[in-house]
C-alpha cells in the first residue's frame, strides 16, 4: 500500500478484490476545489474514514495572492463574509460536515484557534 495517500477508488477496489485488508483511514488531499467525490464515496461505502490533508489547499483558499483557484477563493471569501467567519473556518467546516477528519496546517496559536471551525453550520446552499 502506498503510504503517500495516492489512492483512487479503483486502487482500493483492486486491493479489496485480492482479499487484502482495506485501510481504516485514508489520508488524501481533499478540499473545496479537489473534492475527490468518487474516492470519498468508495470510502463511505466501505467504512474507511477520510482524513482531509490540506483542507485549505495548501493555503491557497485563504490567500488570493498565492492561489491557483481565484474563483473558489472569491466564492469562499463571500461565504466567509456572509457567515462572519474566516475562509479557513469555512473550508475546515466544509470537511467536518461531510464527516472527514480535517488536518489543516497551523503555524501559530491563532491558526489553531481559527481552524477550530465549531459553533456554526453550513447549509446545503452554502456548502454546495
Amino acid at each position: 500500500v502506498d503510504p503517500s495517500g495516492n489512492f483512487s477508488a479503483a486502487h482500493l477496489a483492486r486491493l479489496a478484490a485480492t482479499g487484502r485488508e482495506l485501510p481504516e483511514v485514508l489520508q488524501v488531499e481533499l478540499h473545496l476545489v479537489q473534492q475527490q467525490q468518487e474516492l470519498t464515496a468508495y470510502c463511505a461505502g466501505n467504512g474507511i474514514a477520510v482524513m482531509a490533508a490540506s483542507p485549505l489547499a495548501r493555503g491557497q483558499l485563504c490567500r488570493p495572492s498565492h492561489g491557483s483557484f481565484p474563483d473558489a477563493w472569491r466564492s469562499l471569501a463571500g461565504m466567509a463574509a456572509k457567515k462572519g467567519r474566516s475562509q479557513a473556518e469555512i473550508a475546515v467546516r466544509w470537511c467536518l460536515q461531510r464527516g472527514y477528519i480535517a488536518v489543516p496546517k497551523s503555524k501559530s496559536q491563532g491558526h489553531v484557534e481559527a481552524n477550530a471551525a465549531f459553533g456554526f453550520e453550513l447549509t446545503s446552499a452554502d456548502a454546495g
